[in-house]
């Protein structure tokens, strides 16, 4: 084998292993919930499917905040922490940006990503808890963009308030569908952690043929009816 071709090797194994390190069948366990802080760690050490897109995120323990809880309700439990800071004449640059990038989708099935998202009160270190929605933007599916609902900061005492659930249905356009989340922070000089765990995803299952004839029966009795 000539140096070129040697060459060309090497680079489709690389890609290869690029890909397969940050793109994960969404049926696989893995990538759902993070984990203790030994299983995780600090800044850039991500988890299977995920990956930095703007900024590094702050997963689990930061230098800014250390949460007490995640969403399992265990000290030192990991959740993935995004810093959505506005800085004054230069809005939204410092917005953290985490993707889930996950395969093994049926183009034209529907199915749903569901997880749950909080937010941090304010604290001495500067970070201050907007009442805020959390934005996903999506590559791969039906709708190209999607927010939560608003998530409060109701000063809850041990600095992390309630774990929302939230669920995006989506159907498939691509076997791979990638997920951004990020936020927007309210400023000049606002800023808001956002917190995200407990992820799963699952087909939402096509009617039955039975259920299809039922619903045909009962919408040709209310024709006769009318």
């Amino acid at each position: 084998m000539n140096r070129a071709c040697t060459t060309a090797a090497i680079a489709s194994l690389i890609a290869t292993a690029a890909h397969a390190q940050t793109v994960v069948d969404y049926t696989t366990t893995g990538w759902t919930n993070f984990g203790s802080m030994s299983d995780v760690g600090l800044v850039g050490n991500f988890l299977p499917g995920w990956t930095s897109v703007n900024a590094t995120p702050d997963i689990g323990t930061s230098l800014f905040f250390i949460p007490v809880q995640s969403l399992s309700g265990a000290a030192d439990d990991s959740a993935i922490w995004m810093n959505q800071f506005m800085s004054s004449g230069t809005p939204t640059t410092n917005n953290e940006v985490v993707r889930l990038s996950l395969d093994g989708f049926t183009i034209g099935q529907t199915y749903e990503l569901s997880f749950y998202a909080t937010l941090v009160l304010s604290t001495p270190s500067g970070w201050t808890g907007n009442n805020e929605s959390l934005d996903v933007s999506i590559v791969g599916a039906d709708i190209a963009d999607w927010d939560s609902t608003t998530l409060v900061d109701s000063g809850d005492s041990d600095g992390l308030n309630e774990w929302v659930e939230q669920t995006i249905s989506f159907t498939a356009m691509s076997d791979t569908v990638s997920f951004d989340f990020s936020g927007n922070a309210q400023g000049p000089d606002g800023a808001t952690r956002l917190g995200i765990d407990g992820f799963s995803a699952a087909l939402v299952p096509a009617p039955t043929s039975a259920t299809l004839l039922a619903l045909g029966a009962l919408a040709t009795t209310s024709r006769r009816r009318h």
